[in-house]
Parts: structure tokens; C-alpha cells; sequence
């Protein structure tokens, strides 16, 4: 039993919350998207793309923070001793993902694979017309959201078994989730090419949940990259 509690980082879920999640693991891909589309549909209402972004990140940040709410406190680092390995898991998992990211781009130069990229190119777009909203959604609540789903309820409770298939699961699904809803414009080839650009994140966000024993360690890292990235867009875009 010791060796098993030390192979998952952090406090374990309970039974009702691994169902939970999995339970809303495809509400978060399908089902949520889906009802606030007849919703608005029913109120005869449009809002802009960026807006209802952001009430479906908003609405997952609440429903998760709801059912998720014990093990999300009990996953807060407290006391010094806590603090400075969380700290050094952000870091060391900061530079593991730019040490895979380079990696990666050595092998699209090598290959001549020049990948897709529709999902930065979406929120670039969205990204001209209300930056501060869509700051909102892509640096604070959506990595809140994915790091309880793809590394907590995923990762997390998979790890018990095998580390190996954690990664595994946790990453392609991670990688899937950004490309699957462009399939219809750019094919699957494509985009199976364009999801092996977030393996790096996918593989270096685990990593910083398990040597730091606590999600919110990810969650940290993934708003850095995400706002990161979204400057880099916004940057690009002014060019």
C-alpha cells in the first residue's frame, strides 16, 4: 500500500469524484459545447465566438471547481517544505517543455514537415478582437479546467496502475482534444500531424503534477504557456 500511495502524486480522488470526472470528460470534448449552442439557439441569441469561449470555459471552471472542490484544497502546498519543491517542479517542468518543444522542431528541420497550426491560428484570429477576453479563457480558466481532466482524473488515477500507460493516455488525449474539431477543415492527416505539436505539453504538464505532488503545480505552468503563447499571437498579429 506505501508503494502504491507514493506512485500517485497528490491526494487521491475519492470513488464519486474519479466518476465524476469521467463522467465529464466528454461533456468538457462534446457536451457542454453542444447545450450552449441550443441554448443560445432557444434565446435567440449570437454572441461572438470570443464570448461564448468564454461562458463555456466559465461554465466548466465552475462546474469543476464544484464537484472538484475537496481534492483541489487538499492538493494546495502548505508550508515551506511544500513550497520550494512546488516551485522547482514549475521550473524544471518549464524548461523540460521547451527542451522537448526544440527537440520536436529538430525533427520538423530534419524531416522538411512544416505542421499545421489551425487551433493557434483560430485563437490568434479571435485573439485581434477582444485580447483581454480571451486572455480571460485561454490563461486562466481553460488550464484550469484541462489540468483536472487530462492530468488529474487521467494521469493521476491511471498512474496507480501504470505509469507508463498515464503518460501515454494522458498525452494523446491532451493532443487529440486540440485538433480534433478542425478535422473536418484540414482532414485527419493533417491534423494528426498538427496534435504532435502539443506532445511537449502534454508529456512536460504530467511530469510537473508528479514531482510536485499537487495539480495546481500544472495548472501554474499551463497558464504560463498559454499566456506565452497567446502573446507570441498577439505579437505576431501587430506584425
Amino acid at each position: 500500500m506505501a508503494l502504491m500511495k507514493k506512485s500517485v502524486p497528490g491526494p487521491s480522488m475519492t470513488r464519486v469524484e474519479i466518476i465524476c470526472g469521467i463522467v465529464y470528460l466528454p461533456i468538457y470534448m462534446i457536451g457542454l459545447s453542444f447545450v450552449l449552442e441550443l441554448v443560445f439557439g432557444l434565446l435567440k441569441v449570437k454572441p461572438a465566438e470570443v464570448t461564448a469561449n468564454l461562458w463555456y470555459f466559465a461554465l466548466n471552471f465552475l462546474f469543476l471547481a464544484l464537484l472538484f472542490r475537496r481534492w483541489l484544497l487538499a492538493s494546495v502546498p502548505t508550508g515551506r517544505w511544500k513550497f520550494w519543491p512546488f516551485l522547482q517542479a514549475v521550473i524544471l517542468g518549464f524548461v523540460l517543455y521547451y527542451a522537448l518543444t526544440w527537440l520536436l522542431g529538430m525533427v520538423y528541420q530534419l524531416t522538411g514537415i512544416v505542421p499545421p497550426s489551425p487551433n493557434d491560428n483560430y485563437l490568434g484570429g479571435l485573439a485581434k478582437t477582444q485580447f483581454t477576453t480571451m486572455a480571460i479563457s485561454i490563461v486562466i480558466l481553460a488550464p484550469f479546467a484541462e489540468e483536472i481532466l487530462f492530468r488529474g482524473v487521467i494521469f493521476g488515477n491511471l498512474r496507480r496502475l501504470s505509469p507508463l500507460a498515464a503518460y501515454l493516455v494522458s498525452v494523446i488525449v491532451f493532443a487529440v482534444i486540440h485538433v480534433v474539431a478542425y478535422i473536418p477543415q484540414i482532414g485527419w492527416q493533417a491534423a494528426l500531424l498538427a496534435s504532435i505539436g502539443y506532445l511537449p505539453g502534454g508529456i512536460a504538464l504530467a511530469w510537473t503534477y508528479s514531482k510536485a505532488d499537487s495539480i495546481w503545480a500544472s495548472m501554474i505552468l499551463h497558464a504560463i504557456l498559454n499566456g506565452m503563447g497567446l502573446g507570441l499571437l498577439q505579437l505576431e498579429g501587430l506584425g
